[in-house]
């Protein structure tokens, strides 16, 4: 004795007709639109995944060219740095110490 109406495979209780080649052709063609949605949807999915990565692989060949020219730049720029302060040690020298007191070199 079931308390809750009807058995397993009908739970409503209420009598089932059996189904007809149209019901089953209805119901196929609306499993069959749900899939081309999920399709659709997941194919959109995949297209802004797409484009996302595309996106981070952009930044990091913009950050890999910045971290490259930084190390270029401080590797001419210790030369240089050195060149520059010697100029302008020369160039204090010649405008602030007297000539007696410079050092020879």
């Amino acid at each position: 004795m079931n308390f809750f109406g009807g058995d397993k495979n009908n739970p409503t209780g209420k009598p089932e007709t059996p189904p007809t080649a149209q019901s089953v052709r209805s119901r196929f063609s609306r499993m069959l639109e749900h899939m081309n949605q999920a399709y659709a949807h997941l194919d959109q999915v995949a297209h802004l995944s797409n484009t996302l990565i595309h996106d981070v692989e952009k930044g990091l060949r913009y950050i890999d060219r910045m971290r490259m020219d930084v190390t270029e730049a401080l590797g001419q720029a210790e030369p240089a740095a050195a060149q520059m302060e010697d100029d302008i040690k020369d160039t204090i020298a010649e405008e602030f110490i007297p000539p007696k007191h410079r050092k020879k070199e």
